[in-house]
């Protein structure tokens, strides 16, 4: 993964026009790439105020570097050194140009390798993150002097601009440094702690850290100046968003390149939602040429809110490809919102069906010069708008579409063009998908309520249904101890949740009652939990995220089965495989011995049960749940049954281990007992040797007529079965704890 530093500022005009560049190089490169601007130059104000500018952050970088003049970009630190021209760009000539230059740099003159690579864990309250870096050398680490760089970042940022979009990516708000040893084969982990600012939006802030060297070189630049600067080879790095995306923008509008990021100002800045932009790099693709490339099903599917802005393109708006992934996503809980001119005019002729099945909508014809829109009176995406002129883009020659929306429930038109002519769809896809067709282009231009219409489609898209949640750890079968630390993890996705909208509750009866654990969390999927000093075997967890929506329910989910919390007895679980005779005991001594009491987890899973009593001239007793009659009263721990299992089950015991000797009474011949210990050590020897028992046998489910067999000396008695034990005398088995 490559780094780009960028020296930048709000109110640099070089710097507006080079940020854009980098920009779309952030989106191409995806996970192999993170660019840090660094901001500057004073909050205070004046010529060269920056409301991002912070001196922890920007001014150690900067100083390392010796950066002079803004924009300034170096990668990778300036790389490996080798007497040519570091990598270091300084100035700009504008998006294209910074993009040709930046592309080209990492294209052709980057390290492709690393003696090592970095893995990234962060943890985040509403006041502090937690972050684990850890550094693994796969190689002889030659460079010495190493420090690990971890640097907090908001992502994205609006803010004014001198010359470009209001439109700020990963901007640094903290920094910490720490120093590296490290080895081929070794593993070390850094842990970096930040406190958070109120100011901060959560679910935008991300961490990126870094090894490098602090010992520098010196080298001149080739900006025309022959400036000298210092640089050190960042050998690798590592990124971490801690909430994720919701939505996903996609300008699906030729390959011309288009740096006014129009719809990521008015998504993220004004309205401060979340979201990535789809961009990918392509072979042929220079500051001039853009091809974005399609995303798959798969990617798209990460995403429950789509944008997808086709411009002003005239033939062929959806390809087949395209309406394949359009499809697949609305009809698997996703949601659209899809505008531009002539969509309607080509699927009208193209592919009506699909037109009409997904977009919902009917194509009435072009909209003949219509300039505005206006909102509809008593519609919940447009009402606010119902007085108002919109006016469209482009100003003087639209070319968007006379649209109206299916007869069918759930569908309406938001917008209309002058006259009360329909110019949009809003419709409900599914149950849990919701589509908004704009027949015009609106956003690329400059009318004063654009925020406030995309405010409003996204508002309402997302009501379309609550959070996705998913308790991933812990989901049932784990063993804690009481006092243990262990990590909740969850991942939890909408259009939008806000950044506080996680409540995590916890219940040790298998959620028949729930307790909380936190409340008002952010959605990082990480919560640092101190298990409860209970003992319970039916512990789980419940993730709920509040849904910014009141029309959709909040989502929650549970742990998928129980898990156990400190010491909570003991459990027999009865497979599909386990139908048919069974011989068990238990170890643990319990406060009910009552036989529907111990038996009350398998309820409806078995048939009947029988055990021997030796003292008895009718030595065998059975209890069978459908009937109220039984000899079988009572099951403890020193006795052994046979358990017909009909269905799947669990024998769940709560109660105490034994801390002292339990003691057996046996009768001379045969004895059907248990084994009331925890102990793992105990052999048949050892039994034979206390009590004088001259043959054991114990349970083989391949024996189909007994289902017995003789067990060796050396064999050891385990807890939860049972046995038969045939001494010549009568005697007690005092069996050790």
């Amino acid at each position: 993964m490559h780094v780009v530093e960028v020296y930048t500022g709000t109110w640099c005009p070089p710097c507006g026009a080079a940020d854009p560049g980098l920009s779309r190089i952030m989106d191409e490169w995806g996970a192999n790439l993170i660019v840090l601007m660094l901001h500057c130059c004073t909050t205070t104000a004046g010529p060269n105020y920056d409301p991002f500018y912070d001196p922890l952050v920007t001014n150690p970088r900067a100083g390392f570097y010796g950066w002079r003049f803004l924009p300034t970009a170096v990668i990778d630190g300036g790389g490996a050194y080798t007497g040519v021209s570091p990598l270091i760009n300084v100035g700009s000539n504008g998006a294209d140009w910074s993009y040709d230059e930046i592309q080209g740099d990492l294209a052709s003159s980057v390290d492709s390798t690393s003696n090592m690579y970095l893995t990234i864990v962060g943890d985040m309250t509403s006041t502090s993150v937690t972050v684990d870096v850890s550094v693994t050398a796969t190689d002889p680490v030659t460079q010495t002097n190493l420090q690990v760089r971890t640097i907090l970042y908001e992502e994205p940022l609006y803010g004014p601009q001198a010359n470009g979009p209001d439109f700020h990516r990963y901007v640094p708000r903290a920094l910490v440094e720490q120093p590296l040893t490290i080895a081929m084969g070794e593993t070390v982990t850094k842990t970096a702690t930040f406190a958070l600012n109120p100011a901060w939006n959560l679910n935008k802030l991300g961490v990126a850290a870094f090894v490098q060297s602090n010992t520098k070189v010196s080298v001149t630049s080739d900006d025309g100046r022959t400036d000298v600067y210092t640089i050190a080879d960042v050998l690798n790095a590592a990124r971490h968003d801690f909430a994720p995306r919701g939505i996903l923008i996609y300008r699906d509008r030729g390959t011309v390149a288009d740096y006014t990021e129009a719809y990521e100002v008015i998504v993220s800045t004004r309205n401060d939602y979340t979201f990535d932009t789809w961009n990918r790099y392509v072979m042929g693709d220079t500051g001039a040429v853009d091809d974005r490339s399609l995303p798959s099903s798969t990617e798209v599917a990460e995403y429950p809110l789509v944008i997808w802005s086709t411009g002003d393109t005239f033939s062929g708006v959806l390809s087949t490809s395209e309406r394949t992934v359009i499809g697949g996503h609305l009809d698997s809980s996703g949601n659209l919102f899809v505008t531009g001119s002539n969509i309607g005019f080509d699927a009208w002729t193209g592919y009506r069906t699909w037109f009409q099945q997904y977009l919902h909508a009917i194509f009435n014809g072009p909209d003949q010069g219509a300039v505005p829109v206006s909102g509809v009176v008593g519609d919940p995406l447009s009402d606010m708008f119902s007085g108002l002129n919109l006016n469209l883009f482009p100003p003087l020659a639209p070319n968007g579409d006379r649209i109206n929306a299916m007869a069918q429930p759930d569908s309406a038109v938001p917008f209309n063009y002058p006259g009360s002519v329909p110019a949009s769809v809003r419709s409900q896809h599914d149950a849990d998908s919701r589509v908004v067709y704009f027949g015009f282009q609106y956003f690329e231009g400059t009318d004063l309520y654009r925020e406030a219409v995309m405010g409003k489609v996204i508002e309402w898209i997302d009501g379309a249904s609550g959070p996705v949640v998913d308790v991933q750890y812990p989901d049932g079968g784990e063993e804690f101890a009481q006092g243990a630390a262990v990590t909740i993890r969850w991942h939890a996705n909408d259009v939008v949740i806000p950044e506080d909208a996680i409540d995590l509750y916890f219940s040790d009866n298998g959620g028949t009652s729930w307790q909380p654990i936190a409340m008002n969390q952010p959605n990082d999927g990480r919560y640092a939990w101190t298990v409860p000093n209970i003992d319970s075997s039916q512990c789980r967890i419940r993730v709920v995220a509040r849904d910014l929506s009141p029309e959709s329910a909040d989502g929650e989910a549970t742990s998928a089965s129980d898990f156990i919390c400190g010491d909570p007895g003991f459990r027999i679980t009865f497979t599909g495989a386990d139908l048919g005779w069974r011989l068990v005991s238990f170890p643990t001594i319990l406060a009910d011995t009552s036989t529907a009491a111990v038996l009350s987890t398998m309820a409806g899973s078995y048939r009947i049960v029988r055990a021997f009593n030796p003292t008895s001239a009718d030595p065998w007793m059975a209890y069978d749940p459908s009937r109220t009659a039984g000899d079988l009263q009572d099951i403890d721990n020193t006795m052994a049954f046979w358990i017909e299992v009909t269905a799947p089950g669990t024998l769940d015991l709560q109660g105490q281990k034994p801390t002292g000797t339990q003691y057996v009474p046996l009768k001379a011949g045969w004895n059907l007992v248990g084994f009331p210990s925890y102990r793992t050590d105990y052999t048949v020897a050892m039994l034979k040797t206390d009590t004088g028992a001259t043959r054991v046998e114990g349970f083989d489910a391949s024996n189909v007529e007994y289902r017995l067999r003789v067990m060796s000396d050396t064999e050891f008695l385990r807890m939860g079965n049972g046995f038969w034990v045939y001494v010549p005398a009568d005697t007690v088995w005092q069996v050790p704890a």
